[in-house]
């Protein structure tokens, strides 16, 4: 340990433990001297503070030891008062800016978390929206199409297919085993049902916002300009009674396999509008 004038109480960093330490006077002592610059005796009052070898060592007291002198009340004595200038560093604390970079970082994740709840979520009710408008629609257009044939026998098994346009109005597609009166009459039949409209209007909203919501589709376009063009619906119809009628769990061997380019994702994938830039 090495003892060093002081006359006051102190702060200081211990460096082995980076704690800021406070000093406080003790021993305090007096004696006279004489002042070389004027020849007067002088008062001198010094204390010591105990301080590590370290501490002494950092923070270099002897080089940063001052005399000051004032002029003492009505004694007309001189006195000097040899104190320690200690440069105390502030506490430890974060980078500037730390807390400020760590509350921006914790903002961008609390971003992320809720785009990928927000996204999935409505990935999810995408999906659910398409079962449930494809379902309705199927149970709507079976029970039409078992009407038709009451009427005209055979003609409700016909092979053909539909979608709705931008104006929601039922089109007919792929026509070609039809004789055009039969179409005609399938066109009014499938127009004619408001029921039947409207669940072809729900499919094509809930294929739309799947598409939008799923990474994988990859920038393809599909809307309600384009949607007749794009996707047949009765096609998708098609696939899904013929995936339905598959055996499940039963070890049998389906007897023919089910044609997945009928199926609405895969039809979106082989004729869905790209944009220019893009190459699949």
């Amino acid at each position: 340990m090495v003892s060093t004038p002081t006359f006051t109480s102190r702060t200081f960093s211990e460096p082995s433990t980076g704690k800021t330490l406070r000093a406080t006077d003790i021993a305090t002592q007096q004696w006279t001297e004489s002042d070389e610059s004027t020849g007067k005796e002088v008062t001198v009052m010094s204390s010591n503070l105990q301080i590590s070898e370290e501490a002494y060592d950092q923070l270099k007291l002897d080089s940063q030891a001052q005399a000051i002198k004032s002029q003492q009340g009505n004694t007309g004595n001189a006195v000097i008062s040899r104190s320690v200038a200690m440069d105390v560093p502030p506490p430890l604390a974060s980078e500037p800016g730390g807390s400020a970079a760590e509350s921006a970082q914790d903002k961008i994740k609390g971003e992320i978390k809720r785009e990928i709840i927000d996204r999935y979520g409505a990935l999810d009710q995408s999906i659910a929206d398409v079962r449930s408008s494809t379902n309705a629609l199927a149970a709507t257009y079976d029970s039409l199409m078992a009407q038709v044939n009451q009427h005209h026998p055979g003609l409700g098994n016909s092979a053909f297919g539909f979608s709705v346009n931008a104006e929601g109005n039922i089109v007919l597609l792929n026509t070609q085993g039809l004789k055009d009166e039969e179409a005609d009459y399938l066109s009014k039949v499938l127009n004619g049902s408001p029921t039947l409209v409207k669940a072809a209007i729900d499919v094509a909203n809930a294929h739309i916002a799947l598409a939008s919501n799923q990474s994988w589709t990859r920038g393809l376009q599909l809307n309600r300009q384009n949607y007749a063009q794009t996707i047949d619906i009765g096609a998708d119809l098609f696939y899904q009674r013929e995936a339905k009628a598959l055996p499940r769990g039963t070890g049998e061997i389906p007897t023919k396999s089910v044609d997945l380019n009928n199926y609405w994702l895969f039809q979106l994938d082989n004729k869905g509008v790209r944009p220019t830039t893009f190459t699949k």
